[in-house]
C-alpha cells in the first residue's frame, strides 16, 4: 500500500515536467589564429656621403660673332705694329692700394710706365701670331721729336698754312720770344700749342709740356707717325679700346653647375628621395637639398681692340673677349650629405599603437572561442524544465548558441583581418631630413674672405691668378687676327 502511495507523486512530477535532451557531440570551434605581432618596422635608409670634387680650369670659348677678320693679312713680307693703348693702364698689376687710389681718369695713348704688364701680354701674343712689334718707347720718342719740330719748323705740318693771319702773328711773335730767350722754351712752345689748338680742324698732336704730356693722345696722330719716314713706322696699329680686370672692392661670382658634375647628378639620381634646388650663392650654408648650383667668388678680365691699316686708315680686324676665374684656377670642394629620417619616431609609436590593437584583438578572439565553446558544453547536458517552460529554454538555448557563434566569428574576422594586414595603421613611409654642405678649397674662396687684409703669400697668389687672366685673354683674342 506504502509502494503505491509513494508512486503516485512520481507519476505527477514525470507528467508535469520535460527535458531538453544535450548536444551529443561538441560540434565543430575554429581553433582561432596565432598572435603574430610586428617585431620592428621597416628600417629607413640613412647615409652620409662625402664626395670630394676637383674641376680643371675651364676654357672660356670665343664665339665667332665676338671677332671679325676683313681678310687675312700676309706676313711676307714682315709686318711692323704699333700698340696703342689707352692711358690709365697700370704699371703693374697688384692690389697694394685699394682701387679708389689707383684710379686714373686721364684719357689717351700712354702708360704710366715704360714696363706694363698689360702691354708686355700683348706684345708677346702679337710676336707670336708673327708680327714685328715696335716698341713703344722709341715710338713715344720719335712723337716726342715731331711735336718739338713742329713748334720750331713753320713748314713741318701742313695745317699751319691753314691757321688765321692772327694765329700766324702770334706764333711768329713767340718764336721771337723764345729765340730772343726773353720766353723759356717750355712757356714758348706751351703758348704756341694752345694757339695751335685754337683751329677745330687741325690733326695737330696736342701734347704737354715736359711735365706732363701726352704724345699720343689722337690715334690720327698715332697714324701719322707711324707713316712719318724713320725708324719707327709701322704697318698696322693695334688700338686697344679697353683691357683692364675687376677691382677687388667689385668681386664677381661664377656660376658652378653642380647638376652637371657627374659623381653628384648619379648620387642624386640614385636616390628618389633627394632632389635638386636652385642656385645659392651663400656656400656657408647647410641646405635640405642638393644645389643646382653654387656662385664662387671670382674676376673677370675683358679685352676690347681694333687692327687698323697704316696706309688706308682700314679697320682690318676688330674683337672682343672676356675670360672669367674659372679659366685661371682649379676649383676643388667637398659636398658632405646627411640623410636621415624625419618621422622615425613618430614610426615607432605607430607600431606599438598597432602592435597594442593586435593584442586587444587576440584576447577578444580568445574570449569570444571560450564563450562558444562554453556555451556548447553548457547545453550537452540534459536539462528538464517544467513543461511550460520547455519552449523558452529551446529559444534561449539556440539563441545563446547563435550569439556566442556570432561573436566568435565576428572576433576571428578582425583578428585575422587585422593579422593579415601587418601595416594595419602603419604606414613605414618615411619622411626625411638632409643635410647638404659645400666646403669650398679654392683659393678664390679665401681670397674673397680676406680682400685687402692679405699677407704677402695672399697678395702673390692674387696677382699670379690676375696675371694668367690677363694673359689669357689677351692669347685668345690676339690669335684670331687671320694671318699667312
Amino acid at each position: 500500500m506504502k509502494k503505491i502511495l509513494i508512486l503516485l507523486p512520481l507519476l505527477c512530477i514525470n507528467a508535469c515536467s520535460s527535458t531538453l535532451p544535450g548536444i551529443k557531440t561538441m560540434p565543430d570551434v575554429h581553433p582561432g589564429h596565432e598572435l603574430i605581432q610586428l617585431s620592428d618596422i621597416r628600417k629607413p635608409i640613412t647615409y652620409s656621403k662625402n664626395i670630394f670634387i676637383n674641376i680643371p680650369q675651364s676654357i672660356t670659348e670665343l664665339d665667332d660673332d665676338k671677332f671679325f677678320n676683313k681678310g687675312t693679312i700676309r706676313l711676307n713680307p714682315s709686318k711692323t705694329i704699333i700698340i696703342s693703348v689707352p692711358r690709365g693702364e697700370k704699371a703693374a698689376l697688384n692690389i697694394e692700394k685699394e682701387p679708389q687710389q689707383q684710379k686714373d681718369h686721364s684719357i689717351g695713348y700712354g702708360s704710366l710706365g715704360y714696363f706694363n704688364k698689360r702691354e708686355t701680354f700683348i706684345e708677346d701674343s702679337l710676336l707670336r701670331q708673327g708680327f714685328d712689334v715696335v716698341d713703344r718707347s722709341r715710338f713715344e720718342a720719335k712723337l716726342r721729336d715731331m711735336r718739338d719740330r713742329a713748334t720750331n719748323d713753320k713748314n713741318w705740318w701742313s695745317y699751319r698754312d691753314r691757321l688765321s693771319e692772327a694765329q700766324t702773328k702770334k706764333i711768329s711773335f713767340l718764336e721771337n720770344e723764345r729765340d730772343s730767350n726773353r720766353l723759356s722754351k717750355d712757356e714758348a712752345n706751351r703758348q704756341i700749342m694752345l694757339v695751335l689748338g685754337e683751329n677745330k680742324d687741325q690733326s695737330s698732336v696736342t701734347g704737354k709740356t715736359k711735365e706732363g704730356r701726352r704724345e699720343m693722345s689722337d690715334i690720327s696722330e698715332v697714324i701719322r707717325a707711324a707713316k712719318a719716314d724713320g725708324d719707327a713706322k709701322a704697318d698696322y696699329v693695334l688700338l686697344v679700346n679697353y683691357l683692364d680686370i675687376v677691382e677687388p672692392s667689385q668681386v664677381n661670382d661664377n656660376i658652378l653647375t653642380l647638376y652637371t658634375i657627374p659623381e653628384i647628378k648619379n648620387l642624386v639620381n640614385s636616390d628618389k628621395d633627394l632632389s635638386w634646388g636652385s642656385i645659392e650663392k651663400d656656400a656657408t650654408k647647410t641646405f635640405n637639398r642638393v644645389p643646382r648650383g653654387i656662385t664662387i667668388p671670382g674676376y673677370f678680365a675683358k679685352l676690347s681692340a681694333k687692327l687698323i691699316e697704316v696706309s688706308s686708315g682700314k679697320i682690318v680686324w676688330l674683337g672682343e673677349h672676356t675670360v672669367n676665374s674659372l679659366s685661371a684656377t682649379d676649383v676643388q670642394f667637398e659636398l658632405a650629405i646627411n640623410k636621415s629620417p624625419a618621422n622615425y619616431h613618430q614610426q615607432k609609436r605607430l607600431l606599438e599603437i598597432h602592435n597594442n590593437k593586435l593584442n586587444i584583438a587576440y584576447s577578444e578572439m580568445i574570449n569570444a572561442k571560450q564563450n562558444l565553446v562554453d556555451t556548447y558544453t553548457k547545453y550537452m547536458q540534459p536539462i528538464t524544465v517544467k513543461s511550460d517552460q520547455i519552449e523558452f529554454l529551446k529559444r534561449r538555448k539556440t539563441s545563446e548558441i547563435n550569439q556566442a557563434k556570432f561573436d566568435y566569428d565576428r572576433s576571428l574576422n578582425e583578428y585575422k583581418k587585422m593579422s593579415e594586414n601587418q601595416s594595419h595603421g602603419l604606414t613605414e613611409v618615411y619622411d626625411y631630413d638632409y643635410k647638404v654642405n659645400i666646403s669650398l678649397s679654392s683659393d678664390l674662396n679665401y681670397l674673397k674672405q680676406k680682400m685687402y687684409q692679405l699677407d704677402k703669400s695672399g697678395k702673390e697668389i692674387l696677382n699670379r691668378h690676375i696675371e694668367y687672366l690677363m694673359t689669357k685673354v689677351v692669347q685668345k683674342l690676339i690669335k684670331t687676327i687671320k694671318v699667312k
